[in-house]
């Protein structure tokens, strides 16, 4: 993650200056979320996940962002009914990962205690930060290099509930860590060619 971010930071002069504040947060948030939930001590768990949370939520403000910087054209391209229509899966998401995980959380086991309400307001942001990376223009360049980078962020945070709340799996560590740093870096990329011209990377 520090790498990324000092790519990020070496590439990022022409991106708007919100976002560019935005995606360093959530690059620094990250980091420490990553710190905090490797020592894999539960009074810790909390404080990880609102790590991650900050970062999610400084992504949602940098896509925001994009939203703007579009004009009038984001009103005429996403109508009320185009939104609804696009949350449908990503509610339906929500709701299956809630079904799944909530009778887990209930249980009076130490691990679990007082999670239930931090774990179902992370839910619900970080499967927001992967739909709202989807409204986005799909013409602008690296659109898809986001919306994928989101979409296995969410990935890598549904191993995570589901080796510590549901059921063991297999290396799970790999996979985790495949996935989010996947999603990391496809979501920093991503947003830097959204400014092709200036991009230095080949």
């Amino acid at each position: 993650m520090p790498v990324l971010l000092l790519l990020f930071l070496l590439n990022s002069h022409h991106n708007l200056s919100t976002e560019r504040l935005c995606l360093i947060i959530s690059l620094v948030f990250s980091c420490l979320g990553d710190i905090l939930l490797m020592q894999r001590r539960n009074h810790l768990f909390v404080f990880g996940l609102a790590s991650f949370l900050i970062a999610h939520i400084s992504y949602v403000i940098s896509f925001i962002v994009r939203f703007r910087h579009e004009g009038e054209a984001f009103k005429r391209r996403l109508t009320i009914s185009a939104l609804i229509k696009t949350m449908i899966p990503f509610l339906a998401y929500i709701a299956l990962m809630l079904y799944i995980l909530c009778p887990k959380l209930h249980v009076d086991r130490e691990e679990t205690k007082g999670l239930l309400m931090p774990v179902v307001f992370y839910t619900f942001v970080i499967v927001s930060m992967a739909y709202i990376s989807y409204l986005r223009d799909r013409k602008t360049p690296g659109f898809w290099s986001v919306f994928i980078g989101a979409v296995f962020f969410v990935l890598s945070d549904t191993l995570i509930a589901f080796n510590r709340f549901v059921m063991p799996i297999p290396v799970a560590g790999l996979f985790v860590m495949f996935t989010y740093g996947l999603g990391q870096y496809l979501i920093t990329i991503g947003t830097l060619q959204t400014n092709t011209k200036y991009w230095k990377i080949r």
